[in-house]
């Protein structure tokens, strides 16, 4: 005797059936245990405050970056090691500034790469660049700013080819 068809591919599909039901499961004890801590006031505005937190960056750099750019959103970290020294990278959007900032762990900026427009630039970085690459266009003009020291980085567009450059606010070429 025949099988429906229907009752052939149920017997095929069980094991799926199984792991979706066992998901489900999980997600109903998850949601038990989420309204239980709401109940129990898990969610205070204390509790929401430290979540606000990304899990993995130290607070002193998190409530250094909240204090300077209470406007900004965090898009990104990541833990580095530089010269022996662990740093943290935080990239981060400003309306439309784009931000990086390197931090160490006590909360202190080390770094801070900020995307300006080219109109921004000083006018002694501007006539190095028609000086340099006449005829040049400007993809991407970066702000860095390290130990007080103020550099611009510049990606520019010659003929086709992409170039970088770094300046200091007088015009004149910088190691980068």
């Amino acid at each position: 005797m025949r099988r429906p068809l229907w009752q052939a591919r149920q017997i095929s599909v069980i094991p799926d059936q199984r792991a979706l039901a066992a998901q489900w499961r999980l997600s109903k004890l998850r949601a038990a245990w989420l309204l239980a801590g709401g109940l129990l006031g898990g969610f205070s505005p204390a509790w929401a405050q430290t979540q606000a937190a990304k899990p993995g960056l130290p607070s002193a750099i998190s409530k250094a970056f909240r204090q300077s750019y209470p406007g900004a959103t965090m898009l990104a970290f990541s833990r580095e090691r530089e010269k022996g020294r662990i740093i943290y990278e935080v990239e981060s959007r400003d309306g439309s500034i784009r931000r990086d900032l390197l931090y160490s762990l006590t909360g202190k900026v080390l770094e801070i790469e900020e995307t300006i427009p080219a109109t921004e630039l000083p006018v002694p970085v501007r006539s190095a660049l028609d000086s340099t690459a006449p005829g040049a266009t400007i993809s991407r003009a970066e702000r860095v700013t390290r130990d007080g020291a103020v550099t611009y980085e510049l990606t520019i567009r010659v003929q086709s080819r992409r170039r970088s450059l770094s300046l200091d606010p007088a015009g004149r070429p910088v190691k980068p």
